[in-house]
């Protein structure tokens, strides 16, 4: 079982350099199975950029280069390299996000509850884009996010990172902590500013929906393209509501109640179908119709 890829990354450039002339053709192949880009950085640079089979063997730029964009640019893309491996040491935990105290400050940690172990930690800082440079935050420092109140955000899990938008302070940012890495990065803006505003995963894929930007509440959906890093916005509501809670099932996303207004509160449940389909509309009883959406 691979315990780190530095275990792994070691193993094969132990064989390599056992008979260099003839093993060191056979590197490229060996380390498309290493995770070059979820290897310690310090690590990287001192044992793996410097090694001499790597310099000297161009037919590996190609997955030094991944590895540098991915821990240096936010530039996040699929793959199997970028995906942790999955090991008897690794089980789920509760995570909690941001939030106020009993004195009404906000918390600016981001903690770890890990109920097999009955333990918690703090996990990171919430992001600050006043430090941020090329996109990157080092989770570790402290670098006093008061500055940035990350209040009515919306926050969500995806791929094992979490991923947090909006905000009443925040409004259009848009930042993934890789955990991995352990490295706060910042995705693209929103096209619209939102708070109140609710995200879900449905399909694989990353949704933003509606919210309150401060004079209305907000119809649309936004989808989140990894390949261009763009937020894509996507066919309106029915209803713009804020605070409402949102889930997604088979292929579809709910968006259940929330408020149209400050004093009033919607009974429906809007329907966002993932795939194309004709336009609907039934009632799931009296009290609660259901709109069905065409969209994506």
């Amino acid at each position: 079982m691979v315990r780190k890829e530095e275990e792994l990354f070691e193993i094969v450039i132990t064989w390599c350099q056992h008979c260099p002339e003839t093993r060191k053709h056979n590197l490229p192949q060996l380390l498309k199975h290493v995770k070059l880009p979820l290897i310690d950085p310090i690590f990287f640079v001192r044992r793996v950029e410097t090694h001499s089979l790597i310099r000297n063997n161009p037919d590996v730029f190609d997955l030094m280069m991944e590895a540098r964009q991915y821990r240096t640019s936010g530039d996040i893309k699929e793959g199997p390299r970028i995906v942790p491996r999955q090991n008897a040491l690794m089980h789920q935990v509760f995570v909690t996000v941001g939030g106020c105290n009993k004195d009404d400050r906000f918390i600016s940690e981001i903690s770890v509850l890990d109920f097999q172990h009955k333990t918690r930690a703090t996990l990171c800082q919430m992001p600050s884009s006043q430090n941020s440079t090329r996109g990157l935050v080092n989770a570790g420092s402290d670098n006093q996010v008061s500055k940035t109140k990350w209040a009515e955000f919306a926050c969500t899990a995806w791929k094992d990172n979490i991923v947090i938008s909006g905000g009443k302070e925040s409004k259009k940012e848009a930042w993934m902590f890789i955990t991995s890495l352990r490295q706060w990065v910042q995705l693209a803006s929103l096209n619209t500013a939102r708070w109140r505003h609710r995200m879900t995963v449905c399909c694989g894929e990353l949704y933003v929906v509606g919210g309150f930007d401060g004079l209305l509440r907000v119809e649309s959906l936004e989808k989140y393209s990894e390949r261009e890093n763009v937020w894509v916005e996507k066919r309106h509501m029915r209803e713009g509501v804020s605070s409402a809670a949102v889930c997604a099932c088979s292929e579809m996303i709910y968006v259940i109640g929330g408020g149209p207004s400050v004093k009033v509160s919607t009974e429906k449940v809007q329907v966002v179908r993932s795939i194309k389909l004709p336009l609907s509309f039934r009632t799931l009883n009296k009290k609660m119709p259901m709109v069905t959406l065409l969209t994506l």
